[in-house]
């Protein structure tokens, strides 16, 4: 009886695959190989993790508000601004309380010495950062003034005139941040104004640039201001965009469409950190900022030239719902310390809050890969 071609394929496959599998030279002997590992090897990524109990503050200074801006110092000590008093309280990276600036004690005797009013509290202090000495810098924005301050909060200079807003060498409309610099000290003058106004060390006007609107040189919010190097990085917060200047106010490059970022936070390696959302549509410029709960909350970090070095999402939640660790509704602050670990502040819910980075986490992901 013959046999069909279909059934001589099938016995010979199955005779070559009996033959072949599970076997393995070894010299002239042939042997039977272990048994398969399962698919498996440990994940690179570097994760960000919330420490919830950072930082411990001491219940006698009070609730939290508002921590629109948060900066490590030389020390690795994090400066934790509050939008009420004390309007600026200092922590170790374990969250140990160490001290805190303008207690409301220390109105009653000399009064309001960088803030509008005991009454109305430090609500808009914005950023701050420090410079290579250890002053603090401070935009003050309801008083329209930018004030360097020793590290115990008294004010050494003041650029612009308190409590008069303008347009001029001599005045601002609630500046928003400033970075200080080889050449001097260069304002981000954004919330009333639209432009930045570069000042010598000494607090000397130089000159000014911007104006409203959508073109290349122009801006819609001014937000925050770093430099890296002879450049200068600012915020277009409502252009969608981060925009490189020289010393001189020559523009130089333009990273748009990437996120609606809030600040600008210079760490080594030559990079920046920002934090934000992804672009969203802009019917009216207070969508960002009127409570609305945004698709997402994220920090990227940039090289200098806007290449994107890592980008970490945070889970969102509405304002409403107060303070919920490792969730965000309006992200406004940042810093990284040494170990790359990141503290983060809102510009309503209260209380900063710690994410430890893990560089490697050596744990094994398992399993066949779906298939899909």
């Amino acid at each position: 009886m013959n046999t069909p071609p279909s059934q001589h394929r099938r016995q010979f496959l199955e005779t070559a695959t009996g033959s072949l599998a599970g076997l393995a030279i070894a010299g002239s002997r042939v042997e039977a190989a272990a048994a398969p590992e399962p698919v498996g090897s440990a994940s690179p990524l570097v994760r960000y993790d919330p420490d919830p109990s950072w930082p411990k503050k001491p219940e006698s200074l009070g609730s939290w508000a508002g921590n629109p801006a948060l900066m490590v110092d030389a020390k690795q000590q994090i400066w934790v601004s509050n939008r009420a008093f004390p309007a600026m309280m200092i922590f170790d990276a374990q969250g140990n309380f160490i001290r805190a600036w303008d207690r409301p004690e220390l109105f009653s005797e000399k009064g309001p010495a960088l803030f509008q009013s005991r009454e109305k509290g430090p609500y808009n202090l914005h950023f701050f950062r420090f410079d290579d000495r250890g002053n603090v810098w401070i935009a003050n924005t309801n008083r329209h003034v930018i004030q360097k301050c020793d590290p115990d909060g008294n004010v050494l200079l003041t650029l612009g005139t308190p409590d008069k807003p303008g347009a001029d060498a001599a005045h601002f409309n609630r500046p928003t941040d400033m970075t200080v610099t080889p050449a001097g000290i260069f304002v981000s003058d954004g919330y009333g104004n639209r432009r930045i106004v570069h000042f010598s060390p000494e607090g000397k006007f130089i000159r000014a640039w911007g104006r409203e609107g959508s073109g290349p040189e122009d801006f819609i919010d001014p937000h925050a201001i770093c430099h890296l190097g002879r450049h200068l990085y600012v915020v277009d917060r409502g252009n969608v965009r981060i925009k490189v200047y020289d010393f001189e106010g020559k523009l130089l490059d333009l990273w748009q469409n990437l996120m609606i970022a809030w600040p600008l936070i210079p760490c080594g390696q030559n990079a920046i950190w920002s934090c934000g959302c992804t672009p969203i549509r802009l019917d009216q410029y207070t969508e960002i900022t009127n409570g609305r709960q945004q698709q997402d909350q994220i920090a990227v970090k940039f090289s200098a030239e806007g290449k994107i070095l890592q980008l970490w999402s945070f889970p969102t939640c509405p304002r409403t719902e107060r303070h919920i660790p490792g969730r965000f509704n309006m992200l406004h602050g940042l810093c990284a310390d040494a170990q790359g670990n990141l503290y983060l502040g809102e510009a309503f819910l209260p209380g900063p809050q710690k994410f430890t980075c893990t560089p490697q986490r050596n744990v094994p992901v398992k399993g066949e890969f779906p298939a899909i």
